[in-house]
């Protein structure tokens, strides 16, 4: 199993926390900590379209 991890920031570099981060085909999902980082744990291996929300920001889907 692995793992997507990343650092959530706006484009100053400061971190954006409580930002949604969903893999919306899996119907899970996590939200960032106080410093911008997430982890969505235990994926079987493949690609996934994340998606992330904040409040104030335009939604953005990778």
């Amino acid at each position: 199993m692995g793992n997507i991890r990343g650092r959530i920031t706006d484009t100053e570099k400061q971190a954006l926390p409580g930002a949604t981060v969903m893999i919306e085909d899996l119907h899970t999902g996590v939200t960032s900590d106080i410093n911008g980082y997430y982890s969505l744990p235990n994926l079987k291996p493949g690609t996934y379209k994340v998606k992330i929300t904040y409040v104030g920001y335009f939604r953005l889907a990778h």
